[in-house]
């Protein structure tokens, strides 16, 4: 699949800063041309630099952290934005949580009685199992780098889940781009995305202006995004243009 090659190619030029396509078609068992063709598929997006040969880093592309990286990071910003996600829960609610190091404290900060979460979060169910709240977990592999269970024999059954709200984390915001360093995880995000009455993206303001390696959603399909108070006054501006910002 051209998302694997492209999560392969990733890390080489992070690792090596330059790669050649011969290097690659011996390494992923795929013809010179297949190589080519991914090559310029990336570099139409931005994601990297094609040289003679091969290509090169562009420096631009966000790269997955691993989850106990990013937790220690920007802690204050987090909470702040999921107390405010805990204040949107009302009673009897079926609420989606994403996996990540913000939308991960919103259930400590739930007021609300009778609440479902329905969540792929593997540290949601670690911290939270005792919680008086139900929780759904959706099946599938856990991934270390983020602790998200994400789809694979169970990408229909998610298909058909219906909530109330949710919210969902990203790697990055550019522009109306919404973007994760994950296919699979963003997929089971935007299969959510669908299917829910509001929808909110939780993010830190370090995140705006960046991008991951895919696009799961657009800002005109979200209720609201959530960040902090320290998002530039100018682009705080732009993006009230284009959808709900609540800080």
């Amino acid at each position: 699949m051209r998302e694997k090659r492209i999560e392969v190619i990733l890390e080489k030029l992070k690792a090596n800063g330059i790669i050649s396509t011969l290097e690659l078609t011996e390494e992923l068992n795929v013809t010179e041309m297949t190589i080519r063709r991914d090559l310029k598929y990336m570099e139409d997006r931005k994601m990297l630099v094609r040289i003679h040969g091969g290509a090169k880093s562009t420096g631009k592309i966000q790269k997955e952290k691993l989850y106990h990286d990013r937790k220690v990071k920007y802690m204050n910003e987090k909470e702040y934005i999921a107390k405010i996600a805990a204040k949107l829960i009302q009673d009897n609610e079926t609420i989606f949580i994403s996996p990540g190091t913000t939308a991960e404290k919103i259930p400590e900060f739930i007021k609300a009685k009778n609440v479902i979460i329905v969540t792929n979060s593997y540290s949601i169910i670690a911290k939270y199992s005792s919680l008086d709240l139900e929780f759904i977990v959706t099946g599938g592999k856990l991934r270390k780098e983020t602790e998200a269970i994400v789809p694979n024999y169970f990408i229909d059954s998610i298909s058909k889940i219906n909530v109330d709200k949710c919210f969902i984390g990203a790697n990055g915001i550019s522009e109306n781009k919404i973007t994760i360093s994950n296919y699979d995880e963003g997929l089971i995000q935007k299969m959510i995305l669908d299917n829910a009455k509001e929808n909110y993206l939780l993010i830190d303001s370090s995140k705006f202006g960046k991008e991951a390696l895919y696009t799961f959603a657009k800002t005109d399909e979200l209720t609201g995004i959530i960040t902090d108070k320290k998002l530039d006054t100018e682009i705080l501006k732009e993006y009230r243009k284009r959808v709900k910002i609540i800080n």
